[in-house]
């Protein structure tokens, strides 16, 4: 038989939760995010993903590929994601995509200065949501 004080320790004991549950999601997860929602979303003669892409400059790697790949044109501070659809208003969209938590590097601001003076809109999101916002809104869809 349980006893009152038997049942009181019970019911205090915390629940153990799992630290995943817990986490922010990344950068790379928001991004995935996103991609698998324009892929979903059906766009002119195909998918919004066909015209959403992401240009692979970030990320570590070891010094002979980055060195490579900056002889090939790999820039600092590119935003994650471009949208190479013309709105009437922008040549594109671009989107720099962030985690909650994330911050704006100086030469991605510098890069997003360059693409605006250009005729791109550039937007800076913090989450998967927000950046499906401004394509929404970018695209009025």
């Amino acid at each position: 038989m349980t006893t009152f004080k038997d049942a009181q320790r019970i019911q205090s004991k915390k629940i153990a939760r799992s630290k995943k549950f817990n986490r922010v999601p990344t950068e790379d997860q928001e991004q995935i995010t996103v991609m698998s929602w324009a892929h979903r979303v059906k766009f002119k003669d195909g998918r919004l993903s066909d015209y959403l892409f992401h240009i692979p400059n970030g990320g570590s790697r070891n010094i002979i590929e980055a060195t490579k790949l900056k002889k090939m044109g790999v820039k600092a501070g590119v935003p994650d994601l471009q949208l190479i659809v013309s709105n009437g208003q922008a040549h594109g969209l671009w989107i720099e995509l962030k985690a909650q938590k994330g911050k704006l590097q100086p030469s991605q601001q510098i890069m997003i200065q360059r693409l605006e003076a250009q005729g791109y809109l550039c937007k800076v999101c913090f989450g998967a949501d927000e950046a499906i916002q401004e394509i929404k809104k970018y695209l009025c869809i």
